[in-house]
């Protein structure tokens, strides 16, 4: 497809997602870059609260949900859009959907999922919409829906020109702490100080639940050394980028789809060094660039790090920046 052809030039977008991190923000000021006039909602916060609220009250959890999507419901009721943009769509059910649908009768219904099945089921709501996508492959498979991976934005691929040598990093990782990302930043810490390797890691827990797992030992006061309660600006992170010759990707271990923190550093012209195997199939994959790492048994294989030739670039990453990304959405 020649995503120069899709043109949102004067369309009416009501845009629904996460607001993660500053993602949100990026796409939509990328929809309005390509022309389109938007509406944001917040498809809703996942915060600690809402989470605590869910274990031990569902039923008051589920009414503020409710409240939500109706607040929603009456702010479009007499508009007119030309299209519903869903990304992930955690609280969006059915009713919800038909709803919007029969507010916007008018309206092209797409959605983006960058959440794996296991995480979000949305198998009930893809007959709802004209367009559905996901990040992960075996779920597009098994679904019989188009799979599309992630993106990266403009200020990762910026950064081809702001690096030199000498670089202060060999690798870094930046993430949020869940499922076994701890034990596999500590393996790889140990493994570049074994072999003199410079490993720059941030990896983010809030601080209540820091506190709640050192009480339940969960976590120990050792492991302290690998946390932070900071989270980075996106200025610090590409601070760090930009002093580094690969990232780290540890996805979830229950998904197979490909993170963001991929195309970030695929967008930057990084070396990448991953737990998902899947990177394999894709086919910007080069194993001089792209190392595959098994998450229980870390080896890096330090010659992947000393080797300073220069390596060819990317196939075709323009493909994967966030207006052509969008572009396909909409296509």
């Amino acid at each position: 497809m020649d995503e120069s052809n899709v043109n949102l030039a004067g369309k009416r977008i009501l845009y629904i997602g996460p607001e993660f991190y500053n993602y949100h923000v990026s796409v939509n000021e990328a929809l309005v870059r390509l022309g389109a006039t938007t509406r944001f909602y917040s498809e809703m916060e996942y915060s600690l609260l809402f989470r605590l609220l869910a274990k031990l009250c569902r039923p008051l959890a589920a009414k503020l949900v409710r409240q939500h999507l109706d607040m929603i419901l009456r702010g479009e009721s007499s508009s007119n859009y030309d299209a519903v943009f869903v990304i992930r769509g955690g609280f969006c059910d059915s009713e919800f959907v038909q709803k919007l649908k029969s507010c916007l009768p008018d309206a092209r219904f797409y959605m983006y999922q960058w959440d794996s099945l296991k995480q979000n089921d949305y198998s009930n709501l893809i007959a709802m919409f004209d367009k559905v996508m996901t990040f992960d492959s075996l779920d597009a498979a098994k679904l019989n829906i188009p799979y599309e991976p992630l993106f990266y934005t403009s200020e990762y691929s910026n950064l081809l020109n702001e690096r030199s040598e000498p670089l202060k990093y060999d690798l870094a990782f930046v993430g949020a702490y869940h499922s076994d990302r701890l034990e596999v930043v500590k393996k790889v810490a140990a493994f570049c100080d074994r072999e003199g390797l410079a490993f720059r890691f941030h990896l983010f827990i809030k601080r209540l639940p820091l506190m709640r797992m050192l009480l339940t030992g969960r976590l120990k006061v050792a492991d302290l050394r690998y946390l932070s309660t900071k989270s980075l600006s996106l200025p610090e992170v590409l601070d760090i980028y930009r002093e580094s010759r690969a990232v780290l990707d540890i996805e979830l271990n229950i998904q197979s789809g490909l993170s963001i923190r991929t195309f970030e550093a695929l967008g930057a012209d990084l070396n990448l060094v991953t737990t998902n195997k899947h990177v394999m199939s894709e086919p910007f994959y080069d194993p001089k660039r792209i190392l595959v790492i098994d998450r229980d048994k870390v080896d890096l294989n330090v010659a992947f790090f000393t080797d300073k030739t220069v390596k060819k670039p990317y196939n075709d990453i323009d493909r994967y920046s966030l207006d052509k990304w969008l572009c396909r959405i909409f296509e």
